[in-house]
């Protein structure tokens, strides 16, 4: 009698076990939001304040995608698993093409903003309504990287470069 092969997930190698939360690893270039959509399709949450429980420990947590908050509490939950606080703001959020243009006190209040236990307005702390760059950042995704990502990986996801404003 033949052994027949286990069956395998096709996307278990984009979902580890070892950190007790299941955490996505990260692709290249993922947005923050892009991984904690994935761990909340993954865990099988019925709802979204499940998934900010097991992440953030309440439910307070913003889901903006462009400006997300609670960031040190999500270092802290994951124990560094996407890196530091500053390391997820700079290396998973679009907030690094703003920085340049601000003032220190005004990127001292963004980035206590996106740190803080409460949803914040960082695009009015950066002033981005005055200054003639949308405020709103809508989710955008390219076909072709999309259909690339799934050809390669099994799976789609949201990256930092694509929504950065003035590219679609």
């Amino acid at each position: 009698m033949s052994e027949s092969a286990p069956h395998l997930d096709p996307h278990q190698d984009d979902f580890l076990i070892d950190s007790g939360l299941g955490l996505p690893i990260a692709m290249r270039d993922e947005s923050i939001y892009s991984i904690l959509s994935r761990y909340h399709r993954r865990s099988g949450n019925g709802s979204t304040h499940a998934t900010c429980v097991q992440l953030f420990g309440s439910t307070a947590h913003s889901s903006r995608h462009d400006f997300p908050n609670q960031i040190s509490v999500l270092a802290d939950r994951t124990s560094g698993h996407y890196g530091s606080a500053s390391q997820i703001i700079m290396e998973r959020t679009i907030y690094p093409v703003f920085r340049p243009f601000r003032s220190p006190t005004t990127h001292a209040s963004a980035w206590q903003a996106m740190m803080a236990t409460s949803p914040s307005p960082v695009a009015q702390i950066l002033h981005l309504p005055s200054s003639g760059v949308p405020a709103t950042h809508p989710l955008k995704i390219c076909s072709c990287c999309l259909q690339l990502c799934q050809q390669e990986y099994g799976l789609g996801y949201w990256r930092r470069e694509h929504q950065l404003p003035g590219v679609w």
